[in-house]
């Protein structure tokens, strides 16, 4: 079986994120500049937030800065959000996540699934054309959806019996057992619509030159500094997208691309350092808008480790963090601490299970007993180096820990060492955190299980049980039970320690309107534009 692992480097921590044709929606920490000047004051709420009554007048560039160049532009092999990011404009699925967080038809028409639940028939749109003026047909959804499978990197694909094209624009899924995540998975960005055999031209070539049928096409690559895609003539909606270009470039400093968003140059900001959010709301003309808590953040514990091996030190740490402390330092009050390893935003969250109350005096008992056990109360945590909340929330960790008798040592390590380490399950601990894409528990129950849990020491053979039966469960009170065990003995088995949610936060100046932002941090700019 091939798998894959996402991963997104974000103001705070190493993001990693994994699925099998389930769309995490990844993002690096995002930036937009240029596009006008501001208006009106700041303010913050829920909602969309570049929300206007103006008309959105034709024409433009958005000009958005990423903190590293993606490697690929290829939506099936894309490894980092960066390229996700800009993907998301070009291909699209066949379903989407909405603002509401209802999935809706994209490039699909309609669907329906057998009375045993065991096959899927989807109709597809009529008369959509990819970038490159040649019809979309089933032909290409079925090499998609192939080409994602032999990259997938969750178990719900493997529960994939065929794909079949059974007519130019009919395609028909059959599984092996139930699988009623099925429309949610078709949802990802990992299922983008590509050409088929790329278009006649080889796998490298589309990955630096992509062809989609979204609102933006491909227009040039200066590796190194930027990534232009302009409006498509092909696109299906005829007034769309209204701005002329979306331009990509790297710009790893984050103050530098707050400054020039304060002073009108940027047009938007997608989580800005914590520390300078209060800042930007004050701003006149700029909206700062606090999504969905999507983020899950956690320390990762290596049960290879002989200290780890003891539970009382495991439930020590879990007693002994201040999660009150990392959600007021590290995320300058912006989320709230964790309870379940699944996140509010996606449904199936156990929001039953609560975070433990701090108590240090407790977490030194447990250290006392363990060390009289023989175990050696010292450990390395390894964090992403550079990133605002890594630095906080680590030393804060460290504090917390040291009070109760273990010695911890802060290993800054740069993003793309610290996922391997984390993956291979070579580190003591890892400060660590992912999100979802879909409107579905399955997929990060499954990377829990197969890159987290797994690769550090935990017996997952019950927990493997429970999924499967979990994510072929038809019936949404049993499935909703199912996955509130799982949560529930995820957290039992101490391996994470839950620290917070994290919002998604969006800074828009007042002239940008018409952006859509999803449940899970999906960005699309299709109907964007600027009303002066």
């Amino acid at each position: 079986m091939n798998r894959r692992t996402r991963t997104s480097t974000r103001t705070g921590r190493v993001t990693v994120v994994g699925l099998a044709l389930l769309c995490l929606a990844l993002m690096a920490v995002l930036s937009g500049c240029g596009g006008g000047g501001s208006s009106s004051g700041g303010e913050t709420g829920g909602g969309t937030g570049s929300e206007s009554t103006a008309e959105i007048k034709p024409g433009g560039v958005i000009r958005l800065a990423q903190l590293t160049e993606p490697t690929t532009l290829d939506p099936i092999e894309a490894v980092e959000g960066q390229a996700l990011f800009v993907s998301t404009q070009i291909n699209e699925p066949l379903f989407e996540l909405t603002e509401e967080g209802a999935l809706k038809p994209m490039l699909a028409a309609s669907y329906k699934q057998s009375p045993d639940e065991l096959t899927w028939t989807i109709n597809l749109l009529k008369g959509i054309k990819f970038s490159n003026g040649e019809p979309m047909t089933s032909k290409d959804v079925a090499f998609t959806l192939e080409a994602s499978r032999k990259g997938a990197f969750a178990s719900n694909w493997e529960d994939i019996e065929s794909i079949k094209a059974t007519s130019p624009s009919q395609i028909q899924i059959k599984t092996i057992k139930p699988l009623p995540a099925m429309i949610a998975l078709l949802s990802c960005q990992f299922a983008a619509i590509v050409p088929a055999n790329y278009g006649g031209v080889s796998e490298k070539e589309f990955s630096q030159h992509p062809v989609g049928t979204g609102p933006f096409e491909f227009k040039k690559w200066k590796h190194g500094t930027s990534i232009t895609l302009t409006k498509s003539s092909s696109y299906r909606e005829p007034n769309l997208p209204y701005v002329n270009e979306v331009v990509y470039t790297v710009t790893p400093d984050d103050s530098s691309r707050i400054a020039q968003f304060r002073a009108g140059e940027l047009d938007l900001i997608g989580q800005p350092a914590h520390a300078q959010i209060a800042e930007i709301e004050q701003t006149p003309g700029v909206t700062v808008t606090s999504y969905g808590e999507y983020l899950y953040s956690f320390l990762s514990l290596n049960l290879k480790e002989p200290l780890f091996k003891n539970r009382k030190v495991r439930e020590a740490i879990n007693l002994a963090v201040d999660r009150e402390g990392i959600v007021k330092v590290a995320l300058d009050g912006h989320g709230t601490p964790a309870g379940a390893p699944i996140p509010p935003t996606i449904p199936g969250s156990n929001t039953s299970i609560k975070p433990p109350e701090q108590n240090v005096e407790k977490a030194k008992e447990l250290v006392a007993e363990a060390v009289e056990e023989g175990v050696k109360p010292s450990f390395t945590m390894v964090t992403a180096s550079g990133e605002a909340y890594a630095e906080s929330a680590s030393q804060i960790l460290q504090q917390n820990l040291e009070e109760i008798g273990i010695a911890v040592k802060l290993q800054p390590l740069d993003i793309s060492t610290e996922i391997e380490k984390m993956l291979g399950g070579e580190d003591d601990a890892v400060l660590a955190g992912y999100y979802g894409g879909i409107p579905d528990p399955s997929e990060l129950t499954d990377f829990y299980i197969n890159y987290i849990a797994k690769v550090n020491g935990v017996n997952v053979a019950p927990l493997e049980k429970l999924a499967n039966e979990a994510a072929s469960e038809s019936d949404p009170t049993k499935r909703t039970t199912l996955y509130d065990e799982i949560q529930e003995d995820i957290i039992n088995e101490m391996q994470v320690v839950s620290l917070d949610y994290e919002p998604a936060i969006w800074a828009v100046q007042a002239n940008l309107a018409g952006i859509e932002v999803n449940p899970v941090n999906t960005l699309r700019l299709g109907q964007a534009g600027y009303t002066n």
